[in-house]
């Protein structure tokens, strides 16, 4: 019982954070030049459930490549961008993931850390 409980704790802060992240990409999909398209008929929503849901999607024609994102569950919505839209978006995201990288903004002193349970010469 206690394990069922756990396990759906975990699942729904799981849930949580993928819907975080879908958020965060579509807020940088924006502004990084991505045109928001909603699925307002019928015939729209028809067409996004073809595509697979928070993936990129090309689409070639007249020379141009179009990048398509499809979001059938936050905003309902297709997000449409040409080939320097979706440059910038890979810009931006790396930025974002190398952000998150980052070390605390007021690391320890390294003078104060104890060094000896690591072991001599480490570095």
């Amino acid at each position: 019982m206690r394990w069922a409980l756990v396990l759906s704790v975990v699942a729904v802060a799981g849930c949580a954070a993928e819907r975080q992240n879908v958020a965060g990409r579509e807020g940088m999909l924006a502004a990084a030049g991505f045109t928001v398209r909603p699925a307002d008929t019928a015939a729209r929503q028809a067409e996004l459930r073809t595509l697979p849901p928070h993936r990129f999607v090309t689409q070639a024609g007249n020379g141009k490549t179009v990048y398509l994102y499809p979001d059938p569950t936050q905003c309902g919505c297709l997000y449409i961008g040409s080939e320097p839209a979706y440059q910038q978006y890979q810009r931006m995201a790396v930025q974002a993931e190398l952000a998150d990288e980052q070390p605390a903004a007021a690391p320890m002193a390294m003078d104060r850390w104890n060094w000896a349970p690591w072991g001599p010469g480490w570095w």
